[in-house]
This record gives C-alpha cells, structure tokens and sequence, in this order.
C-alpha cells in the first residue's frame, strides 16, 4: 500500500495471475477503491508485493515476486510504473522490506523467502540490489518479519523457525530456534 498516484490517499497493489493490478482510492468517497486495470505485467505468477521507494526519486515504486523471478517496477508517481527490471532469478514468495544494511546507508532493502533460505538484498538506492549472505530458514518461510528482537538498535529477521540477529551491516546470526511449531506466522508490531 502506498499513494502511488500522489493524490494525499493510499492505494493497493495486489497481484492476479501474472498482472499487477493497482487499486486507486476515491477521492470522493474514502475506503472506496478503483480498479485501474493491469499496471504491470511479472511474467510468472505473483506470489508476493510489496512498495517502497527504492531508487529515491520520491515516487513509490513496486518489488514483485514470482514464479521465477524477482522484479522491480520503477514507479512514475501517476499510478503507472517503468518496466520490470529482474533483481534475481529463481522462485521466490513473501517480500519483507526493511534497512538491514542501516549501519551503512540508510538505502531500502529487501528479504525474500526463496526455497529453504531467506534471500536479502542490500539496495543502492538507485533501484539495483546486492545479494548478501543468505539466512537459511528452517520450516515453512511462508512469512518474514523484521523487529529489533534483542535491542540493539539493528534491525533482526525471523523466519520459519528461526530467529536471525542482525549485524546492522546486512550480515545475520542465528539465535533461536522455534521448535514444536507448525505453520507459523509473524506479527512484530
């Protein structure tokens, strides 16, 4: 969820299928949404969204994973958005956004749960990520959460069954391990 138009009211992005659809918030009647139709084109099935900033130009812009790939949409700050550029090949699900590299930059970055590992990607700010170290995840990584689990002030990951402490430079530790539970999901707020 982000204003992706610039109108002061959040909108939705939801996947379908292989389409990005973007839902647009009346102006007139507040809750009600429009459907604008297929914004963006993945290329594989949509398995997860999520909005931020990416390339810092002040405009919200889209990850999608899917299938086989994780994309990025540069977004134009009208309701469209640029073509999708690949981040990384491979089948991927839940997106979590986050600044795990918070003790370098202060750029946005990403995990996303990618087989039997939580993939992190460290961005530039100009829209391009690096591969870090992954976090392997035992269990079903259906979710990812990000929270500060110890107090240090830098941003930790929890998923599937393990509890991952972060170094603030977009390196982790593991913790904890959650046994005895099936199908979990994470809520840190």
């Amino acid at each position: 969820m982000a204003d992706f138009n610039k109108d002061g009211f959040p909108d939705i992005a939801v996947g379908a299928g292989s389409s990005v659809y973007l839902l647009i918030q009346s102006n007139s009647v507040r809750g009600t949404f429009v459907n604008e139709g297929p914004v963006a084109s993945a290329g594989g099935t949509v398995a997860g969204i999520a909005s931020g900033d990416f390339n810092e130009d002040g405009k919200p812009d889209l990850v999608v994973s899917t299938n086989s790939a994780l994309l990025f949409f540069p977004g134009n700050g009208n309701g469209t958005f640029g073509a999708g550029q690949s981040i990384a090949g491979g089948a991927f699900g839940a997106i979590l956004v986050g600044k795990f590299n918070s003790s370098h930059d202060q750029h946005l970055d990403l995990a996303a749960n990618g087989g039997a590992a939580a993939v992190i990607l460290l961005g530039d700010g100009t829209g391009h990520f690096s591969l870090a170290p992954n976090v392997r995840c035992n269990g079903d990584i259906s979710a990812l959460a990000e929270g500060d689990f110890n107090g240090d002030g830098k941003p930790d990951l929890a998923c599937g069954e393990n509890v991952w402490i972060g170094n603030g430079g977009g390196g982790f530790t593991q913790s904890a391990t959650l046994t005895g539970l099936n199908g979990i999901v994470f809520d840190t707020r």
